[in-house]
């Protein structure tokens, strides 16, 4: 799966799940952030619902250091979990 795969499925689940799109100009910005403006409860709910669209599994360390901060970076996680699992 390309990225722009991840971009259509990761898009439909911001509109599903909140109702939104992101803008390409927010793509980079924190989720949690006044642009975007995810709750951390959103934020679990979007960590769970990657998961199981994509059948991957997202490690801690990416939590832990920051990594799924914005769109752009949970996309590269994303692509990096698919890699692993369909090597």
């Amino acid at each position: 799966m390309n990225i722009e795969e991840v971009y259509k499925r990761l898009d439909n689940i911001f509109l599903q799940r909140f109702n939104m799109n992101v803008p390409n100009e927010f793509k980079e910005k924190s989720l949690l952030g006044q642009e975007v403006g995810l709750t951390p409860r959103e934020l679990v709910y979007l960590f769970f619902d990657i998961e199981k669209l994509f059948k991957i599994t997202i490690p801690e360390e990416d939590i832990v250091t920051g990594k799924f901060y914005s769109y752009k970076d949970v996309s590269e996680i994303i692509v990096q979990q698919l890699a692993l699992v369909y090597a």
